[in-house]
């Protein structure tokens, strides 16, 4: 694997191995994560990245988002290439739960064709940044919003963005949009699909579930403060005062039915997600762990070791 070289400004597809001195820098929480697998093996989940390049027009960069945003996530390229690194270092897949890129340009987009490269084979879920035109342009984003940039933005990813299956040493782990807060039309149905083969199953996606303790971290007792959470319970998305957020976060009934769902799936065994900027880690349901990392624009990551 190869590790990321791009300066703010550097070309966005030039990799090479020099990542090994900023891999010191990784701030790893480990857990072990018992899922029945055949083989122990040990992965590193990132998520939230947020590089942000600026397209190259005519030999000069042409700024757009990139100049405002890369303020806001300074370190991205240098956390993503220690991230990196970290992962070779320990002979460890990579598992990347959404936001690699902070809004579609052709240059951060060429960090999403290279992920194959990079991951070792390694595992992405799209997070909402994933299909971002312009950081705080105020547009509504939904299906609508997402359609204007989804077939360019899947394909540079390998993996379908929408619902993926990757079976690694007996364990399924099922990648799915959940990005907006709902869950899209046919991802039930292709989970079922998966459920059907009878393994143990690791959800990897965006956005954390709604749990108590989850919920309670995020508002910190404020019922006023939006959670930020995919299915939330109607009458706690009725006390959030933003209007917008209230809109944007209440969950549909397919969405309440497929949280419900998967609450009840013995064979669910963890899951995987982001999107908080910080980590917590809480039962989604009993006995399975829901692992919500922090921002790898941090230098966060979790180090987990599946048996």
């Amino acid at each position: 694997m190869a590790a990321l070289a791009a300066g703010a400004l550097a070309p966005a597809g030039a990799f090479a191995d020099d990542g090994a001195a900023l891999s010191s820098k990784m701030k790893v929480k480990r857990y072990s994560v018992p899922v029945g697998a055949s083989a122990p093996f040990t992965a590193l989940h990132i998520s939230d990245t947020h590089i942000s390049l600026a397209d190259i027009v005519d030999g000069r960069p042409h700024p757009r988002n990139a100049e405002a945003r890369a303020k806001c996530f300074p370190h991205a390229n240098d956390a993503f290439k220690a991230a990196l690194a970290y992962a070779r270092e320990h002979d460890e897949t990579v598992i990347h739960t959404g936001d690699l890129i902070d809004y579609v340009n052709e240059r951060n987009l060429d960090i999403a064709r290279a992920w194959t490269r990079v991951s070792r084979g390694g595992i992405i879920a799209a997070g909402n940044h994933e299909y971002c035109q312009t950081v705080g342009d105020g547009r509504t984003e939904d299906e609508a919003y997402k359609a204007e940039s989804r077939a360019r933005v899947q394909a540079a990813y390998p993996d379908n963005l929408l619902f993926e299956s990757r079976i690694v040493n007996g364990v399924n782990f099922v990648s799915f949009d959940n990005i907006y807060y709902y869950v899209p039309a046919g991802v039930p149905e292709m989970f079922e699909v998966e459920a059907a083969r009878g393994l143990p199953m690791v959800l990897c996606c965006h956005v954390p579930f709604y749990t108590p303790e989850i919920y309670e971290a995020v508002t910190r007792g404020d019922v006023t403060r939006a959670p930020y959470l995919c299915g939330t319970p109607d009458e706690i998305v009725d006390q959030v005062k933003d209007k917008y957020r209230r809109r944007q976060q209440r969950a549909d009934a397919r969405t309440h039915e497929f949280v419900a769902r998967l609450r009840g799936e013995k064979l669910v065994k963890a899951v995987l997600c982001g999107h908080l900027h910080w980590p917590h880690v809480s039962d989604f349901a009993p006995g399975v762990p829901q692992y919500c990392v922090g921002a790898n624009f941090k230098y966060e990551a979790f180090e987990l070791a599946f048996c």
